[in-house]
């Protein structure tokens, strides 16, 4: 028997920045709620739908109850009369939705501003199906479907969030942390000047096999693909140049309708990694201490690591989320699998300030560099030593290596692509 139930309160929204939402109206349209509304000005819209549990007390009904929302709702809607629908019938089958007790909630942003995940749909449109490539969501709780349990996410969409990074001061490197390599970790100080998107998610096999000659239902961390294959040939294909068109990078634009992936720079790299979470700390705020066991237990929370190295695939990297994210929501940046870098690789970066290095045989300041690109974040066969957010390490950008993958990143509405860098 189904269960009905009397959910839902009264109908109201909140635009907490420019531009306004204005002339809220809800209506009946068959099966669904019609919600309309009036824009000042361009800006990317997005929703809550509540229900009231106590009197005035509200609470969210979460992304698993919001598949059916369609319309000018979660992307970048133009200003004027807009409206959305809502199919309350198939997404809470076992509730009475009384459109007359019905709470909204909206959210504005401005351009270069965002909420704080955006999904990127890779699915091929076809007739029947025409694909929102860009959608918007205010948090991990709204995701339709929910992050963990929905398999898209994995698979034929990429969820990233927004690293809020402007003009934040932060310490690179480190000084004398437990594990610390006095080779490559020399500590300097940090400012981004733009806010930038990163997969919450290692890049799957199943999201980067989709575009060649077969299709790969594998949903683990991609590994065992070069540099050279992710981005194009190093030599031609080094930041600031575009991703080369037949390079993994360069079709997953192309699926996305040119949607501005790339590797992030190895600053934005371990920025996002930290978390705000700055010497002493794994990327959830839990200490780096001497003693190993303790240690061990800390990180075993977020990360696979200490299995020895081997191509097996019970041993080598898997599917991504398995483990406890960082403090922003990212998942796996410490262990399972390497992550490349845009960076060439030279020990002492401290000079860069954080900058890049895009120039192949030479840094920013003139240095001559080496020939190999910059990896982060360690791997299913490293000590935790090697897991930290400071470590580095780096590979020749033509090898295949069982440890080593990626995660995607993009400066998508922050800032324009042939503008990009890292400071």
């Amino acid at each position: 028997m189904k269960r009905m139930v009397s959910c839902f309160a009264m109908l109201s929204a909140t635009a907490f920045a420019a531009p306004e939402v204005t002339d809220m109206s809800l209506t009946e349209r068959g099966d669904e709620l019609v919600v309309s509304y009036s824009l000042s000005d361009d800006a990317i819209v997005v929703v809550d739908i509540q229900t009231n549990v106590l009197d005035d007390v509200y609470a969210s009904i979460g992304g698993e109850h919001q598949w059916t929302l369609e319309g000018d709702v979660n992307k970048r809607v133009t200003a004027g009369k807009r409206s959305f629908t809502w199919t309350p019938s198939s997404d809470m089958p076992d509730c009475d939705v009384q459109a007359s007790k019905l709470k909204v909630v909206f959210s504005t942003y401005a351009d270069g501003d965002a909420p704080d995940y955006l999904v990127v749909d890779l699915a091929p449109a076809t007739d029947a199906y025409k694909v929102q490539r860009v959608m918007y969501y205010p948090n991990a709780e709204s995701l339709p479907g929910g992050l963990l349990s929905n398999g898209t996410y994995r698979a034929s969409k990429v969820v990233m969030r927004h690293i809020r990074a402007k003009g934040v001061e932060w310490v690179m490197g480190s000084v004398g942390e437990i594990g610390r390599s006095t080779s490559n970790e020399g500590a300097h100080t940090v400012t981004l000047t733009n806010d930038y998107w990163m997969a919450v998610f290692e890049a799957t096999y199943y999201q980067t096999g989709r575009f060649g000659s077969g299709t790969y239902r594998n949903i683990r961390a991609i590994r065992n693909t070069p540099w050279n294959s992710i981005r194009g040939t190093a030599a031609t294909y080094s930041w600031p140049v575009k991703p080369s068109s037949s390079s993994i990078i360069g079709k997953m634009r192309a699926a996305a309708d040119g949607f501005p992936f790339d590797l992030p720079s190895e600053a934005q790299w371990e920025f996002a990694c930290r978390a705000g979470n700055g010497e002493g700390f794994w990327n959830d705020g839990s200490p780096i201490i001497s003693s190993a066991t303790a240690s061990e237990t800390n990180l075993k929370r977020l990360a696979r690591f200490g299995y020895g190295w081997s191509s097996d695939n019970s041993v080598a990297g898997q599917m991504p989320g398995l483990y406890e994210p960082n403090s922003w929501g990212l998942y796996d940046m410490h262990g399972n699998e390497y992550e490349y870098c845009l960076d060439w690789y030279q020990a002492d970066i401290t000079g860069l300030g954080g900058r890049v290095n895009s120039w192949g045989a030479y840094f920013a300041d003139g240095v001559t560099a080496g020939s190999n690109k910059s990896v982060r974040g360690g791997y299913f066969g490293n000590a935790p030593s090697a897991c930290r957010s400071a470590a580095r390490g780096s590979y020749v950008p033509n090898q295949y290596k069982h440890e080593v993958g990626f995660r995607l990143c993009s400066v998508y509405g922050f800032q324009e692509e042939e503008l990009v860098d890292s400071l």
